[in-house]
């Protein structure tokens, strides 16, 4: 009787064909780690833009819409807009998304590492609510401030360190910020500025 040749692996083949799978598997793993890591960042990132978008659609809205409106408890009485390098101080348009509509007073400024509003009701010329504040954007590193326009008739029309002309209001606001190390600088005009307004 003749013998059946039995065909099999041999150890080695064995061993070899484990260890390719091994292999194929450590890299198979790594390459989904990898895109896993990317695609949180890519995430990460897309939240930080929305974030700065909504800061921007805020600040733009909040800064375009000042208005002229006069302090009457000071003597001479003056405009209700002041800022420096730090913070930036005046009467808007509540936005949108405000409870009560109406003109508000608004400070910003960065408070630790968070851009904050403080907001309060306005009435005639004087605040009639205590304020409000929010933070509008968090993880800041630096903000600063500048205007531009003319403060007096003296003075020429150019960018400012500081606003503390009685009588108008900047023609524009330029906002730098600094964030995770990103620098974002937005200029953002003033639809009711004008030169010498007079108080009524």
């Amino acid at each position: 009787m003749a013998r059946a040749s039995v065909h099999g692996f041999t150890v080695l083949e064995v061993l070899l064909a484990t260890m390719l799978l091994s292999m194929l598997l450590v890299v198979l793993v790594g390459s989904t780690r990898t895109l896993s890591r990317g695609w949180l960042s890519v995430k990460h990132n897309e939240s930080q833009m929305r974030s700065i978008h909504a800061t921007y659609n805020f600040l733009h809205l909040a800064l375009e819409s000042a208005q002229p409106v006069f302090d009457a408890t000071t003597r001479p009485p003056h405009i209700q807009f002041s800022g420096d390098m730090h913070y930036v101080d005046f009467i808007s348009v509540s936005p949108t998304h405000f409870d009560i509509p109406g003109l508000y007073r608004m400070r910003i400024d960065l408070r630790g590492e968070d851009l904050v509003v403080s907001y309060q009701l306005a009435r005639d010329g004087g605040p009639t609510t205590s304020a409000i504040t929010h933070r509008i954007l968090a993880d800041v590193n630096s903000v600063e401030f500048k205007y531009f326009g003319q403060q007096n008739q003296q003075s020429s029309r150019t960018w400012h360190a500081a606003w503390q002309s009685p009588l108008t209001l900047p023609e524009a606001v330029r906002i730098s910020l600094s964030r995770d190390n990103v620098a974002f600088s937005w200029t953002i005009p003033i639809r009711a500025q004008g030169a010498d307004l007079t108080p009524q």
